[in-house]
């Protein structure tokens, strides 16, 4: 591998290690959203109901924070980008999540954090909302590293 590879994987996992706990808050805040797909729920602005609508609000906010720009379409998705909208890089991730079900030893909605196995616990965690808050992270490396 080239040196100038090497130094920026260097940096990337130095980067990443600087930002886990802030990656921690991240998903524990998006965890923390029941967003539960309900159509029955729907109405205009929210087609998949309150709490999706709740989980697009919260995430869009969350990529004006880092100063990215955003747009909200109609309730079906939204985007967090970074320069030209037309001719940019996509990251697609949902954010909603199946009913919760039994069987849980850990608080579903809470975003539990597990030290000594270096893992999160919660509804939404590895799908699809983990992903989400992994692609925000990537955007933000990239736009520091420049």
């Amino acid at each position: 591998m080239e040196e100038k590879y090497r130094n920026l994987l260097q940096k990337a996992d130095a980067w990443i290690e600087a930002h886990k706990e802030e990656f921690i808050t991240e998903l524990r805040g998006m965890v923390q959203i029941p967003s539960v797909s309900r159509a029955d729920l729907a109405e205009p602005g929210a087609p998949f109901g309150p709490d999706c609508r709740k989980m697009l609000d919260y995430s869009l906010e969350r990529g004006r924070a880092y100063g990215f720009d955003t747009a909200d379409h109609d309730g079906f998705a939204g985007s967090v980008y970074m320069g030209d909208p037309e001719d940019s890089l996509g990251i697609i991730a949902h954010m909603d999540v199946v009913p919760v079900g039994d069987g849980w030893i850990y608080p579903p909605f809470e975003g539990t954090y597990v030290p000594e196995q270096d893992v999160m616990i919660g509804r939404g965690v590895g799908d699809n909302k983990g992903p989400a808050v992994a692609g925000l992270f990537a955007m933000r490396m990239l736009r520091e590293f420049g």
